[in-house]
C-alpha cells in the first residue's frame, strides 16, 4: 500500500513541476513568442498528459490504471487549489467544467498511462 502512495505522490509532484516549469518559462501576454516555445509547449504537453502516469504505474508495478487516476484526480484537484492564484478570483462555472471535464479528461489519460508504465516494468522484468 505504502508503494502505491508514495507512486501517486511522485506523479503529482512530477505534474506540479512540470506545470511549473511550463508556467514560468511562458512569454508574457501580448509578446511573440520565442521560436523555441512553440516546439518546447507541444512536447511539454505531452509529457504533461503522460509522463506522471506512466511514471506513477511504473513505480507502483501493479494496479497502474488505478494510480494513474489517482494521479489525474489529485492533479485536477490540484490545479483547481492553484487556479485563484494564477488567474485571479474563478467562477463557479469554471470550477464545475475544470472538475467535470477536465478532471474526467486527465483521469482518463493518466489512468492508461499509470497502466502503460506498470506493463513497462512488468515486461521488462527479467
Amino acid at each position: 500500500m505504502r508503494q502505491l502512495v508514495l507512486a501517486v505522490f511522485v506523479g503529482v509532484a512530477i505534474s506540479a513541476v512540470m506545470s511549473a516549469v511550463d508556467y514560468a518559462l511562458m512569454p508574457a501576454q501580448g509578446i511573440v513568442w520565442p521560436a523555441w516555445y512553440g516546439p518546447f509547449r507541444t512536447l511539454s504537453e505531452a509529457f504533461l498528459t503522460v509522463g506522471p502516469g506512466v511514471v506513477a504505474g511504473w513505480m507502483a508495478g501493479r494496479k497502474g490504471w488505478l494510480v494513474g487516476a489517482a494521479v489525474g484526480g489529485c492533479v485536477t484537484l490540484l490545479s483547481l487549489a492553484i487556479l485563484p492564484f494564477v488567474w485571479g478570483p474563478i467562477s463557479p462555472s469554471i470550477v464545475f467544467k475544470t472538475l467535470i471535464f477536465g478532471g474526467m479528461a486527465t483521469v482518463l489519460t493518466h489512468s492508461v498511462a499509470g497502466a502503460a508504465g506498470e506493463l513497462l516494468k512488468t515486461r521488462a522484468a527479467p
